[in-house]
């Protein structure tokens, strides 16, 4: 665990993956692959992403896109990207309920593909 760099917002050590929750997906309807292979939740260094933080810089969530990824073990960590203090991998909870190892060899379009819950396609704006 890590901690927060302001003692005004409590760490939190997992963050949403945005491309879910920002959009409000719908399940099942908004995955058409599945919810066994979205992300919901990554891991993310508190001193990153202060939990209670709303906009900003540090927020608990983060987007991915085609070239994002994910740090492993940064020394100076950028706030848009999930973090991991495991060796080579981050873990992730899946849209069912489990939870797995992500390799960090990962290809970033798989890395997006895995955080899309309709594997790459942009969803309605619709409620």
């Amino acid at each position: 665990m890590t901690t927060s760099g302001d003692p005004l917002y409590g760490p939190g050590n997992y963050a949403t993956n945005n491309l879910v929750f920002g959009k409000r997906a719908k399940i099942p309807h908004d995955f058409p692959k599945g919810t066994s292979g979205t992300i919901l939740f990554a891991e993310k260094y508190a001193a990153c992403s202060y939990w209670a933080l709303a906009a900003g810089r540090e927020v608990p969530w983060y987007v991915a896109n085609e070239s994002s990824g994910f740090q492993v073990r940064p020394l100076e960590c950028d706030a848009s990207l999930p973090q991991s203090p495991h060796r080579g991998c981050i873990q992730v909870s899946m849209g069912d309920g489990s939870v797995c190892s992500v390799a960090s060899s990962i290809n970033p379009m798989e890395w997006y593909a895995m955080n899309a819950p309709d594997g790459g396609k942009p969803l309605d704006d619709e409620p």
